[in-house]
Parts: C-alpha cells; sequence; structure tokens
C-alpha cells in the first residue's frame, strides 16, 4: 500500500505530492516490469528521468550546490545544467574538462563506490564535491551528488585553475566572487540528505520490483 512505501522511506507526514511521485513510480516500474534484473541495470529503470530531475532540484534548493544524477560510467542523465560562473568557464574548456571535472569526479566517486559511502571532497578546483553512491544490493548503479561550493575556510585554486583555463587574475576574480561557501557540517547534513532520499527510492523499487517477480516468467 501507499502507507507502507511511506513507511519504508521514512517519513513523518503523508502528502498528495508524496503520494502523486509513488504512483507514479509504481506505474513506471510496472511499466518495465523486472527489465533491470535481466541486463544491465540502468537508473531510469529505477526512476524516470523527470523525477531524477526533481531530485536534482531538492538537492539544489537545500543547499545551493550544482547538482548532477550519474550512470555507472559517470555520465550525467538527466541534462540538466546549474552552474555557477566558474564551473560554466570550466566545463566550456577542454582542458577544464580533462584536468579538472572529470578526474575529480572520478576520484571521489571511486571512493565512495568503494566505501558504499557519501564522500564529502574537493575539486581540483578547490570546489567541494558531494558523491553519493546509489546501489541496487551489491549493484553500483551509478550517483548522486553536487559540486561548486567553496569550502568554508578554504578558496579556489587560483594559480591551477587560472593556467588550466588561460585565464587572468581579473577574469579569475570575476568567476570567483559570488560561490558561496559551505561549512563541513552543512556538506555533512546535505550528504546524509542525498543518502537518506537514495535509500527510499531505492528501498520503494526494491519492494515493486518484489511485487513483480510473479510475472517475470510470464
Amino acid at each position: 500500500s501507499a502507507f507502507r512505501f511511506f513507511w519504508l522511506v521514512g517519513l513523518k507526514s503523508f502528502t498528495i505530492s508524496a503520494f502523486i511521485k509513488c504512483f507514479s513510480m509504481s506505474n513506471h516500474l510496472r511499466n518495465r516490469g523486472a527489465k533491470g534484473k535481466r541486463g544491465y541495470m540502468k537508473l531510469t529503470d529505477i526512476l524516470p528521468v523527470e523525477q531524477w530531475i526533481e531530485l536534482e532540484k531538492e538537492i539544489h534548493a537545500r543547499s545551493g550546490l550544482n547538482p548532477t544524477i550519474y550512470d555507472a560510467d559517470g555520465v550525467d542523465i538527466t541534462g540538466t545544467i546549474t552552474r555557477n560562473a566558474l564551473c560554466h568557464e570550466i566545463m566550456a574548456a577542454t582542458k577544464g574538462q580533462m584536468l579538472i571535472c572529470s578526474p575529480s569526479h572520478q576520484n571521489i566517486t571511486r571512493e565512495a563506490k568503494k566505501s558504499y559511502k557519501p564522500v564529502i571532497g574537493v575539486c581540483h578546483s578547490g570546489q567541494t564535491k558531494i558523491v553519493v553512491p546509489i546501489y541496487v544490493g551489491v549493484t553500483f548503479v551509478g550517483a548522486a551528488g553536487g559540486c561548486g561550493l567553496i569550502p568554508e575556510g578554504g578558496g579556489v585554486d587560483g594559480l591551477f585553475v587560472s593556467k588550466t583555463l588561460g585565464i587572468g587574475n581579473k577574469r579569475l576574480e570575476d568567476l570567483t566572487k559570488d560561490i558561496p561557501s559551505i561549512s563541513q557540517k552543512k556538506a555533512q547534513d546535505v550528504a546524509h540528505y542525498i543518502k537518506e532520499r537514495i535509500d527510499g527510492i531505492i528501498s520503494i523499487y526494491m519492494l515493486l520490483q518484489n511485487r513483480n517477480d510473479p510475472l517475470e516468467g510470464e
């Protein structure tokens, strides 16, 4: 029942919007059957892209991070763009992607995947990056998180960023002047929130998959 769904995700209140999300998820999984169990599982076997986008919006509203949902190969599945000015500049440059974003994501995601736990790190530009691994049982299917805030008491690695992007001090100052900071405590709270949301989504997915099991042989 819908009430059992809410018990599983640990929600303390019953809302119309939450019911609609669960109903939508149920229809989505019913339409797909047990596809994820028979082959390479994708995040879109768990939720439609539209609901992953909603999670990204929640992460941004709660934290100010540039949110992203990645598949198991590290590819953004939603195509949405919420970035600060510096991240826009980095992603617009091939060297920025190759020397700053990609290795940072790979390193932090590798740690999160290995530990099965959220990891709070710092990307090569000096900005906070949070990665929460998404597992279905022992199968790694992707990650959720965000980046783009300055660690409290820290700062952007201006020399490395300037050399990588080929920009001067004035341009760097313009790109970084409006980036908010985030405390370690706040980052931990955000990581915990994302993990709880992911755990709830996977719990509902597993429940609905188990209910679909009798249909697998048909």
